[in-house]
């Protein structure tokens, strides 16, 4: 068995304000190689870069802000409001994340290689939608109630109940992830008890 076949594929997900970023925290802690959708998601739109000037066609030099980097506070509100802009805005975006998140496993597994703990973890929210599974050996699900996530998501991005419920409504439900997942990481009740269930899901691995 080579070094590479024996590295772990975890898809990590879970919806808008469900906790993926402290478990993904939690398992770097204990050694993984751990790569963050949400950070792809903002170097692909860097002033500067290929996708940026789509967007700004697609969606006009509005979505930019008075330093010319993207305004995506406003762009969701745009793109949450009507599912034929936030179409426009997944078909833009998506080639260019695919593209960087594959350069960035392709790094993580050789560091992996290396390691006393050959594990790659996958921190992205949309892994079902992108109907990725068969990348991964197994998939871990943050579920926490949809009161909590709109309590944090109004709290974190200061929205409006409406808004905070757009952004929710816009992905899979987590009910429908968790029914899918290898495994489900209750995050609803405090850090302590998510600790657990990855110290948990950890030693299983």
């Amino acid at each position: 068995m080579n070094a590479l076949s024996r590295i772990k594929m975890i898809g990590l997900t879970g919806g808008i304000a469900s906790g993926q970023t402290t478990v993904a925290q939690l398992l770097a802690a204990k050694g993984a190689q751990v790569i963050h959708g949400d950070v792809i998601a903002r170097q692909v739109v860097e002033p500067g870069s290929v996708v940026l000037d789509q967007l700004v066609q697609a969606f006009g030099a509005r979505i930019l802000t008075a330093d010319n980097r993207l305004d995506r506070s406003y762009l969701g509100q745009l793109v949450f409001a009507d599912p034929a802009l936030k179409r426009k805005l997944d078909q833009l975006i998506r080639p260019a994340l695919r593209a960087e998140l594959c350069n960035q496993i392709q790094i993580a597994r050789w560091r992996a290689c290396g390691s006393q703990t050959p594990v790659v973890v996958v921190d992205a929210a949309l892994i079902f939608e992108w109907h990725s599974r068969q990348f991964f050996d197994r998939i871990v699900v943050v579920y926490t109630t949809d009161e909590v996530r709109l309590n944090r998501l109004m709290a974190r991005d200061q929205l409006s109940q409406p808004a905070a419920l757009q952004r929710i409504s816009a992905q899979l439900p987590l009910s429908v992830k968790a029914d899918l997942a290898d495994d489900v990481i209750d995050n609803s009740n405090g850090l302590e008890l998510t600790q657990q269930q990855v110290d948990y899901f950890w030693r299983r691995l």
